[in-house]
């Protein structure tokens, strides 16, 4: 987990941005205090931290909340950061048929301008790349396939439009930074420049499928199979 100065919020400033998440997505009813925290030991690209809040009709819940990191985690586009992530939930996951975790609030900062994003901590959960059931590996096949099939109507929804578009200028930017860091590093192979060369002439074959809504990060690290659901 990030420990660096600022990396999570203290405990008053944490109090009050949850309160006001909960208190505007109109999830959670009553007043929220927290009443315990720990470092996410998953945390990887931006920091986060599990919490426990009890509500207003005294049920104790376990919250993740993943805060916005330093400018500079773009990665060229492929990633858009924690305000991003929320609004995929807000405008897409939570309308969707499928299961995903519950969108508890937007937390912000007004100080410095720092986002998070709260939702359910699957407690009862394990990530399949450490699952000894080869089952799951199915079970992840099918969501995705379902989460496309879903999303394919929507691919044109004005109401999704802030969505990432992987076109062909995108794909050919990874091509040109490929090669580029190659020649850099004084390691490219001959055959490198010809590949890259040549993939702008064949771009358009894979632009030309029809379009659908992705997961940019579906990798078995980032999936948990819920053993309670």
């Amino acid at each position: 987990m990030d420990r660096s100065p600022g990396a999570t919020p203290d405990l008053d400033t944490l109090s009050t941005g949850l309160g006001a998440a909960v208190a505007e997505s109109g999830v959670l009813a009553g007043e929220l205090s927290v009443i315990a925290r720990q470092p996410n030991i998953y945390t990887s690209t931006f920091p986060s931290e599990i919490i426990t809040c009890r509500v207003g009709n005294g049920a104790t819940i376990r919250m993740l909340c993943k805060y916005s990191a330093v400018a500079g985690n773009e990665s060229y586009g492929i990633r858009g950061g924690v305000e991003y992530e929320a609004d995929v939930y807000r405008h897409l996951l939570q309308s969707l048929d499928l299961s995903c975790p519950t969108l508890y609030g937007i937390y912000r900062e007004s100080a410095n301008k720092r986002t998070g994003l709260v939702m359910e901590y699957l407690a009862d959960s394990v990530r399949i790349i450490h699952s000894s059931d080869p089952g799951t590996v199915f079970e992840a096949a099918a969501w995705i396939g379902r989460f496309h099939a879903l999303c394919s109507p929507r691919a044109g929804s004005p109401a999704l439009s802030f969505l990432n578009s992987y076109d062909a200028e995108y794909y050919m930017g990874w091509a040109r930074r490929t090669l580029k860091m190659a020649e850099q590093s004084g390691l490219a192979p001959r055959w490198l420049e010809t590949v890259c060369s040549r993939f702008d002439e064949v771009i358009e074959v894979l632009c030309e499928a029809p379009s659908t809504i992705i997961h940019g990060e579906y990798y078995p690290k980032n999936i948990l199979r819920i053993h309670s659901r």
